[in-house]
């Protein structure tokens, strides 16, 4: 069973001014792991001059970018340093090529994108201050300076970058989005993207602490981490108000769909199947570190936080003929389509043999529902199953809707499996042949 160690490799992304520094710091103070700018490390390269210094200094002096190949050799470095420790990065990858690059040396765990209007950050960069040498940023009325114009640590002057005018902050805003845009789908693509929106910092951090608190635990309670996540796509699972309580039950199998290209047919089986989901338990919520905010710069009227995440624990059995299996799942109330396996309690053979991977829901519905697993291993199974609540409820338009749903998820339905039609025709068969063998015995005598 492939098993990583417990340190946690995190990256974040976001937006110039959209609290990255802030949320950083505080991911860094809370969880005790080191924090990987680079930023902070290119400055400090320009500050004594070094070789690799003054060739930064050079492309930022004519407006350019750092090149990728510098960038990627520079970062790689850094990490190495770091290699035996849980580490946050910040600031790098910027580049579809440095995140494919930082992928093949230093692959991450989990990524934390921060989504905050563009507006917003316009409005914010107005009043923001510098502090050139160290890179520290204070906003007039929302991180204001202790002294007016000096730096809260050196007491050194404060500067207005001439990039911070409105027009230009939205030059900058485009330009990343354009750039970034790619990094953010390949992080989506492997399954270990998170996005927070909010218009502050304040706002967005329960967000990222009740994210973080189960996986950090996770890590450091036992010593491992099962990638359950790895190599299963997120494929935009149901979105819409999933009543988890309403969706545990019974719920009997109607198609297997193997997600297999190739010549269109249907197959036709006796066997039936049923899935029964239950809940186990339902993790504490974690505690707020924030209270309710009031008289921010953003909003004028006081609010409370939002509603916590919570993490529900189910066991989905899956009962087909002789044969019985349970998947146990960890349901995130923040996005509850996506259902990372976990190891059941028991044996070790248990923890061997369990399914690892994701089930997500796809479609749900009063009289139906669609999940699709995932295997974690490297080009494994990828199949979905098609239920009904009530045995042979779901009509042909039924089953064309749940069909376009996986042509818009780009997974194939060239073979597909229709379960429990013939048992149902053998019955009906059966039934009246044993009335006929009756009629025929009954006029013979």
């Amino acid at each position: 069973m492939t098993v990583k160690s417990k340190l946690l490799k995190t990256l974040i992304l976001g937006a110039p001014a959209s609290g990255k520094g802030t949320i950083s710091s505080r991911i860094v103070k809370k969880y005790n792991i080191e924090h990987v700018s680079s930023g902070d490390k290119l400055r400090d390269h320009i500050q004594k001059q070094t070789d690799l210094g003054k060739e930064v200094k050079a492309h930022l002096d004519e407006g350019k970018l750092v090149p990728d190949d510098v960038m990627i050799k520079f970062m790689t470095a850094e990490l190495k340093k770091v290699a035996n420790k849980s580490w946050l990065l910040d600031g790098f990858p910027r580049t579809i090529e440095q995140a494919n690059a930082l992928w093949k040396v230093q692959p991450v765990d989990i990524v934390l994108n921060l989504i905050v209007p563009f507006e917003v950050i316009i409005d914010r960069v107005k009043s923001r201050w510098v502090h050139l040498p160290s890179g520290r940023v204070y906003n007039i009325g929302f991180n204001t300076p202790k002294v007016e114009g000096k730096d809260d640590v050196t007491g050194e002057d404060l500067v207005q970058r001439p990039d911070d005018k409105p027009e230009a902050v939205r030059k900058r805003l485009e330009i990343y989005d354009s750039i970034t845009r790619p990094v953010i789908d390949f992080y989506k693509q492997k399954g270990i993207l998170q996005e927070f929106e909010g218009r502050t910092s304040d706002e967005i951090w329960p967000k990222v602490v009740a994210y973080l608190d189960p996986i950090v635990n996770n890590y450091g309670q036992s010593g491992y981490y099962f990638e359950n996540h790895k190599y299963c796509d997120d494929l935009s699972p149901y979105y819409g108000d999933i009543n988890l309580d309403q969706i545990a039950g019974v719920w009997y199998g109607v198609e297997k769909i193997p997600h297999m290209k190739g010549e269109y047919r249907i197959e036709h089986t006796r066997e039936c199947f049923y899935i029964d989901i239950k809940e186990l338990y339902i993790e504490p919520t974690p505690p707020t570190p924030y209270p309710a905010l009031t008289n921010s710069p953003y909003i004028s009227r006081q609010y409370g936080l939002p509603e916590q995440y919570r993490i529900r624990h189910f066991v989905l059995e899956w009962h087909e003929g002789m044969w019985n299996d349970e998947y146990h799942i960890k349901v995130n109330t923040s996005h509850k389509g996506f259902w990372p396996t976990d190891v059941p309690s028991g044996s070790v053979d248990k923890m061997y043999r369990f399914f690892g991977g994701v089930i997500q829901v796809l479609k749900v519905s009063h009289n139906h529902l669609v999940l699709n697993f995932c295997m974690r291993l490297p080009h494994s199974q990828l199949f979905s199953v098609v239920l009904s609540r009530n045995e042979n409820q779901l009509t042909p338009e039924d089953l064309a809707s749940i069909h376009n749903v996986f042509t818009l998820k780009h997974l194939s339905t060239s073979s597909l499996q229709r379960v429990c039609e013939n048992s149902a025709i053998s019955i009906s068969l059966s039934t009246f042949l044993l009335v006929l063998l009756t009629y025929v015995i009954c006029r013979s005598k």
